[in-house]
């Protein structure tokens, strides 16, 4: 058997085994086939904040390492703000309008 097929047999291994361990996920049991994009991205959100979280852990580990504790902070700080931006956006646009309320006086 070549090489390709090989990897290709363990690739449709790999996803019949993710379909039988998920199986609700996998057929889209509680929303049917027609919400499959809303479950897709709400999957991929999930997997995007954790990929970001465990980025920023390693990014402040190495700064920890080095004990570059002022380069700590700002990244820690500039890390908090660009996670409240990207995955709070509701948040974002409520604390703008208030923003505005205060500073315009509506």
């Amino acid at each position: 058997m070549s090489k390709k097929r090989m990897i290709l047999l363990a690739l449709c291994i790999c996803l019949f085994g993710a379909m039988l361990v998920v199986p609700d996920l996998a057929l889209g049991a509680d929303g049917g086939v027609e919400n499959a994009g809303g479950k897709l991205g709400q999957i991929l959100g999930d997997w995007g904040r954790q990929i970001f979280v465990g980025i920023v852990a390693l990014v402040a580990v190495f700064f920890l390492i080095q004990r570059k504790y002022t380069d700590l902070a700002i990244f820690g700080l500039a890390a908090l703000f660009v996670g409240w931006l990207a995955m709070s956006p509701d948040g974002v646009a409520n604390a703008g309008r208030d923003l505005l309320n205060s500073i315009v006086g509506g």
